[in-house]
């Protein structure tokens, strides 16, 4: 009687990989498609590699994800603040394969998302991954995206790393520890010092904003240092991406167009390494106002901010080009020379028409002249009121008639005028005690 064949677990499913709930120590399991075979190893945490054939290692390359409508019509989805489901594709459209949550980096608005632990939906965090009802596989997100969000996803490459940590690991919360002070902190997954055999590759959230490598925190051994203490009460996420040295020794840097949700053209950075798989993004916005933590200023609009603080007037002092308009009778202020008090000048409280006074040319060539107008906004030196002639000569003493204006002289002085001088009715003329008044 003819023994029956052994048969270990299989499947014939595209990028198909066993989860570890899915096999037993010693177990395989073969991709009858792809021609690959699975283990379960555990050396202290388990994870699932790949068996090479002669030894080598297989790289599948990451892919870079899109939106697709849930319904699987094909047609590009979009944010509108309700939905929370939709179909992952690779930016060319094709259907992928997805296994795990951990195997996939998506952020909204810049903003890494926390990837379910569970399988798939158990407990429902950030977002989980589960099969689409006709090909595919759908993201849920536990909470709608704002309508017009932006949306960048990246499925992480297959690849056996040499090193004992192999995998993606989603590492330890350390944020109880976050006082506002400390800045040093010890990584740890499932509880045990944790060095990753690549410091770059592993993406941190600190308060739901992805922190730059080696700008914002370095790594050394199993330390994690930031440049700034994080704050008390932020939140902490970290995803060590252990799939291989295709994570390690970044190349290039260059520009190109994002997966928006909204198919839009707003530039990010892509960051490769010499296999051109795509790493991350960092979304740019052509502003020169914006506050935002987490975008980066596009080129053209540092050059604008630039040309702006250019054509300022500085602090130490410059020329201006153009007319001053100081606005609700803000003052023109003179300091004195420890800037402890000053002298201002500022315009009345109600003006009717615009008035300017063009100042004379020179100094006044007598002294005790003062500024005079014209009545039509000249201004030049002269006797305010006293004596005029020909050219320099101060000789002529002219006054009115007549009074019409009630007026008191002032106490201790005398006064003289050229008469006749008319009073007219209602007006009256005050001389105080001391003081006289002759008119000749």
């Amino acid at each position: 009687m003819a023994k029956p064949p052994i048969r270990i677990k299989r499947s014939a499913v595209p990028g198909a990989i066993p989860t570890t709930g899915q096999l037993a120590l010693g177990e395989l399991a073969i991709n009858t498609f792809d021609g690959k075979a699975f283990l379960k190893k555990n050396d202290g945490a388990e994870s699932i590699v790949e068996l090479g054939s002669g030894g080598g290692a297989a790289y599948t390359a990451p892919v870079a994800l899109a939106l697709y409508n849930k319904n699987n019509n094909g047609s590009t989805a979009s944010f509108n603040g309700t939905e929370t489901r939709f179909q992952l594709r690779s930016a060319a459209g094709a259907v992928v394969n997805i296994s795990n949550a951990l195997y996939v980096v998506i952020s909204v608005n810049g903003v890494v998302q926390k990837p379910n632990t569970g399988t798939p939906s158990t407990p429902f965090e950030g977002f989980y991954i589960t099969a689409n009802t006709s090909s595919g596989y759908d993201v849920v997100f536990d909470t709608a995206p704002a309508t017009s969000s932006d949306f960048f996803g990246v499925l992480s490459g297959t690849f056996v790393a040499t090193a004992g940590t192999s995998g993606i690991k989603v590492l330890d919360d350390i944020s109880s520890q976050f006082n506002g002070s400390l800045t040093a902190f010890t990584l740890k997954y499932s509880t045990v010092n944790y060095t990753p055999d690549y410091p770059n590759a592993v993406i941190v959230s600190v308060g739901g904003v992805l922190q730059v490598p080696t700008s914002a925190y370095s790594i050394s051994g199993s330390t994690i240092t930031f440049t700034s203490a994080p704050p008390t009460g932020a939140t902490f996420y970290a995803v060590s991406l252990e799939i291989g040295t295709a994570v390690e020794g970044v190349t290039s840097v260059t520009a190109s167009t994002p997966l928006s949700s909204t198919g839009g053209t707003t530039p990010v950075i892509s960051i490769q390494d010499g296999s051109t798989s795509q790493k991350g993004a960092v979304q740019l916005e052509d502003s020169t106002n914006s506050t935002s933590a987490t975008k980066a200023a596009t080129p053209n609009s540092v050059k604008s901010a630039y040309d702006l603080a250019n054509a300022a007037l500085p602090k130490t002092g410059g020329t201006l080009t153009g007319d001053i308009t100081l606005n609700a009778q803000a003052d023109v202020r003179f300091a004195d020379s420890d800037s402890s008090h000053w002298v201002a000048f500022q315009a009345p409280s109600s003006v009717t028409a615009n008035v300017t006074w063009t100042l004379p040319a020179t100094d006044a060539t007598v002294s005790g002249h003062a500024l005079k107008s014209d009545a039509a906004g000249t201004l030049s030196w002269g006797t305010a009121g006293g004596a005029t002639g020909g050219g320099t000569d101060d000789v002529f003493y002219e006054n009115s008639s007549t009074i019409t204006t009630s007026y008191s002289i002032t106490a201790g002085k005398n006064a003289l005028s050229a008469g006749p001088i008319v009073i007219n009715n209602g007006v009256t003329v005050t001389i105080p005690n001391n003081s006289n008044w002759v008119v000749v």
